[in-house]
């Protein structure tokens, strides 16, 4: 049995912020927060 992963994955960028990324289709949200993406993605993978 695999272990389950979420379809949107908060990220850090490389330099600075965070964004969400779609791990089924490649979309990226960018220029977030860290709570912005913790958030965000959290409501998408609810609506998943």
């Amino acid at each position: 049995m695999a272990a389950t992963r979420r379809r949107y994955q908060p990220r850090p960028q490389r330099v600075t912020g965070w964004y969400v990324e779609d791990t089924h289709t490649g979309r990226v949200w960018a220029g977030l927060t860290r709570p912005g993406a913790l958030q965000l993605a959290d409501h998408l993978n609810r609506n998943a």
